[in-house]
């Protein structure tokens, strides 16, 4: 959850990285309006003082009912910052207003996207297991943490007289159990033979890939393989970018049986699809701050499909930019943030 010290310290309308994240996520809901009606959804999210989620909810797919999850002693201020009439300052943690959701509430499809400023932690974990049992199929979810390697590196209390840290990987695991860490990342080993850290350049990866499949398994632990309320995850969304603090974000649908190989089919056509690991490939983000005259320049050049071109044209036009940034410009140019200081 959003908290006094994050929202004073971070504007998060303006953090480019999670600008460009947030309209691939909303973008990509749209797409699927041919077989989604979102007028009748429910938003739930931490709207902090700027509401930016809330705001693409209401005007990109039309949700009008819509709740803010805030710590009470936030609350006043958000209830005076909040944009439309339909919006629900829900006062309290995460757990607790989740907890406090009714039988018939749980009725209504939603659109879920808890962004947290914090790292995976147990409460997190029971968030995400409370909202993959309660949820109703046709309902996504999408959740954020914070992906810095060292804030899961924590003081192992069994070595009281020297202190040690656990590695993140035995952290993560403890988590989210061991049948969600792939394989690929057990490899890793250190001095014991055994899986101990994986490498900070890595880590990103490995906890989307975690956190997927930890949201693929709750779904058939909470036994909703069947009956009324049976559902299947089906992974959208696996992201990560650095806005001065490291972060992942994932997330997909809860697709009830009937819906399944077509919104299968529709989200394989938005993203680059892993067929093996059956999810989208993790995207990295992190395109860096142009200035005005970057954009245009580059802007001027396309659309266009070869990147090695692009990259070409880009420097004869004197762009003095890494090709790498360059490529991940031409990919997401069309949600590139441009902030310009307005007088009101």
């Amino acid at each position: 959850m959003t908290n006094t010290t994050s929202f004073e310290r971070i504007n998060y309308l303006t953090r480019p990285n999670k600008c460009i994240e947030r309209k691939i996520i909303f973008e990509n809901l749209v797409k699927l309006h041919p077989l989604m009606t979102f007028s009748g959804y429910r938003y739930i999210g931490f709207g902090s003082m700027w509401f930016g989620d809330l705001l693409f909810a209401h005007r990109l797919l039309g949700i009008e009912e819509m709740w803010s999850i805030e710590f009470a002693d936030n609350v006043g201020r958000a209830e005076f910052n909040r944009p439309y009439r339909s919006i629900e300052i829900k006062s309290g943690t995460s757990g607790d207003v989740l907890a406090g959701v009714s039988v018939a509430q749980w009725e209504v499809p939603s659109v879920v996207w808890l962004d947290y400023t914090s790292g995976m932690t147990a409460d997190v974990v029971s968030d995400l297991r409370t909202l993959c049992v309660k949820l109703k199929a046709g309902s996504f979810l999408v959740v954020s943490v914070n992906a810095g390697r060292s804030s899961y590196r924590v003081n192992d209390p069994t070595e009281l007289n020297r202190p040690r840290k656990i590695p993140a990987f035995r952290t993560v695991e403890s988590l989210l159990g061991s049948a969600c860490l792939a394989d690929r990342f057990r490899t890793i080993a250190g001095p014991s033979g055994q899986p101990e850290e994986v490498p900070e350049d890595q880590f990103q990866f490995f906890l989307a890939d975690a956190l997927l499949s930890f949201l693929m398994h709750s779904i058939v632990a909470s036994g909703r393989t069947a009956g009324a309320t049976a559902a299947r995850f089906i992974p959208m969304f696996n992201f990560s970018h650095r806005d001065g603090a490291e972060m992942v974000t994932v997330g997909g649908v809860l697709s009830a049986p009937q819906m399944e190989d077509k919104l299968q089919e529709a989200i394989k056509g938005m993203c680059d699809w892993d067929n093996a690991a059956g999810r989208p490939k993790h995207t990295r983000l992190d395109l860096i701050e142009l200035t005005l005259k970057e954009k245009t320049t580059l802007d001027r050049l396309l659309p266009i499909v070869d990147g090695k071109e692009y990259f070409k044209e880009s420097k004869d036009a004197g762009i003095a930019l890494a090709e790498s940034q360059i490529e991940k410009y031409r990919e997401c140019y069309r949600h590139f943030p441009v902030f310009v200081e307005s007088l009101i």
